[in-house]
């Protein structure tokens, strides 16, 4: 199902952050390769961050980031695979699994960089 209230939570977030998807309106904004295009450009974001000193927009890259993982890709993804593999296919199963195994420990990796 697509433009779901589920979108319409996700393009609030990504505004939070002044991202606005470059296929906005025509692409669902929950699209999977969205969602991780979003990952990456705070992941960016946390990096320049780091090189400037910007402690501040460094810690908001993160929580946004961690947020993000937990109220939205790590809840879906997983039945994601599920679904994929009920489907009999080999080969993007095993891709949406190392996705949702990379996505799980960026999110171990984020909460403990936020403990510190």
């Amino acid at each position: 199902m697509l433009f779901q209230r589920s979108t319409l939570e996700v393009r609030n977030f990504y505004r939070s952050q002044g991202f606005i998807p470059a296929e906005y309106p025509h692409v669902a904004d929950d699209h999977l390769a969205i969602e991780l295009d979003f990952m990456a450009q705070l992941a960016l974001r946390m990096l320049e961050a780091a090189q400037a000193n910007d402690e501040e927009v460094y810690k908001n890259s993160l929580v946004a980031s961690r947020e993000f993982l937990d109220e939205h890709l790590l809840k879906w993804v997983p039945q994601y695979v599920v679904d994929l593999q009920e489907e009999q296919a080999v080969f993007y199963p095993l891709v949406v699994r190392a996705l949702q195994l990379f996505l799980q420990k960026d999110a171990g990796l984020l909460r403990a960089i936020l403990i510190e």
